[in-house]
């Protein structure tokens, strides 16, 4: 088990700067990044022509593939 530990310990220095943490694994850090991807899907699905488009297709794709997933368990 230290072994493993080992693999996934950072220099000392870096260790210091960080504290200990993870960087950006945080509550906030995570609902950041949430926020940021929902106003650009937000912004590209109220626009018009090829961009709204190209998120609906991905959009699709992708509840599309979380169904595939879901059926496999």
């Amino acid at each position: 088990m230290e072994k493993i530990k080992d693999i996934h310990q950072h220099c000392p220095e870096v260790e210091n700067l960080m504290g200990g943490k993870m960087p950006f694994v945080t509550r906030w850090g995570i609902v950041l990044v949430v926020i940021i991807i929902l106003s650009i899907v937000a912004i590209f699905s109220l626009s018009e022509g090829t961009s709204q488009h190209l998120m609906n297709n991905m959009i699709k794709h992708t509840i599309e593939q979380i169904k595939v997933q879901l059926y496999r368990l």
